[in-house]
Order: structure tokens, then sequence, then C-alpha cells
């Protein structure tokens, strides 16, 4: 049987679930609940941010800048997504 996801699908899978939990820990850091429908939102917005993110604002960027902007979208992926982790792995334990 064939693959239905392709690995690029899957990983982006991921980081959206990474950048979400992130984003509800620091959230619930400033005391906003994000629980709920408001989880469900915050991960579809997060998904539209990327799809527009990647169709329509990174042919705009002129190609010297590419680099940074790489580095720079890279950079708050990873703080997110570490927070998402961390907020994760913390709501396993009892």
């Amino acid at each position: 049987m064939g693959n239905f996801l392709s690995v690029q699908t899957l990983i982006m899978v991921l980081v959206t679930f990474l950048v979400t939990a992130g984003i509800k820990s620091i959230s619930s850091m400033l005391g906003l609940d994000l629980s709920g429908y408001g989880s469900a939102v915050t991960a579809a917005l997060v998904a539209i941010l990327f799809g527009v993110f990647q169709s329509s604002v990174i042919p705009l960027i002129p190609a010297e800048f590419l680099p940074l902007v790489d580095q720079i979208a890279g950079l708050l992926i990873a703080l997110l997504g570490a927070m998402g982790v961390h907020k994760t792995v913390k709501s396993f334990q009892v």
C-alpha cells in the first residue's frame, strides 16, 4: 500500500502541534485560557499562518534576505516548539 502522507506533511503536522502547544503555554502564563475550542482555533490559525507565510510572504522577500528570514522563522518555531514540548511533557507527569 502506498504512502498516504508525505514526510513533509507529517513534519508540518508535528511542528503545528508543537507551536500550538507553545502558544497555549504562553497564554497560560498570561492568564488566558485556550482550552477546548480555543485550542482548536489556535491550531487552525497556526496552520493557516504557516500556509500564508509559505505561499504569499516568502515570494515577496528579496533573495538576499531569505537566509535571515529563514533563521528568524526557525528561531521562533524552535522557541515555541520547545515551550510546547515542555508543556506536553509536564502534562504527562503526575
